[in-house]
């Protein structure tokens, strides 16, 4: 399956990578892998803070962080699996020199786009990898959660 985004996406959509399996709480686990979205705690502030890093090293001279949160930037991506975000930056971001940084800093830079979007952060890191980013779903963020919008 092709992806398609517009030019504004491509220019908005950047970055990702991480480590580690996500386990999914007791909830999830009963209800079955499939129910994990990107609303169920699936990165770590500490991620985040270094996708952050990476953002601001690699992205930042492209892209503001303000044209990555709210419902423009996901609209195109709710419902889909988090893993074709991750696969379409990993293959098309940074602009000049596409699959340049590591995984790990892709999946921080994925995590502190979540952040921007108020997406609550858990214990676990978010996987660097699109299988296992496609087992998340992508919702919409949470306007109601304090920061949103920041």
């Amino acid at each position: 399956m092709m992806l398609t985004f517009s030019s504004r996406s491509v220019r908005t959509a950047l970055v990702v990578a991480g480590t580690a399996l996500l386990v999914p709480s007791a909830k999830a686990a009963a209800q079955g892998a499939d129910s994990l979205t990107t609303l169920s705690k699936i990165y770590t502030a500490v991620q985040a803070a270094k996708g952050k890093d990476a953002f601001d090293t690699t992205c930042l001279s492209c892209h503001k962080p303000v044209e990555l949160a709210g419902y423009k930037f996901w609209s195109g991506l709710v419902g889909r699996p988090l893993g074709e975000f991750f696969g379409y930056i990993r293959s098309n971001m940074p602009q000049d020199n596409p699959g340049s940084i590591t995984d790990e800093d892709y999946a921080g830079i994925t995590a502190y786009i979540l952040q921007l979007n108020t997406m609550p952060a858990g214990e676990r890191p978010l996987p660097g990898d699109s299988v296992s980013l496609a087992k998340i779903r992508v919702v919409a963020p949470d306007t109601t959660r304090k920061g949103f919008g920041k």
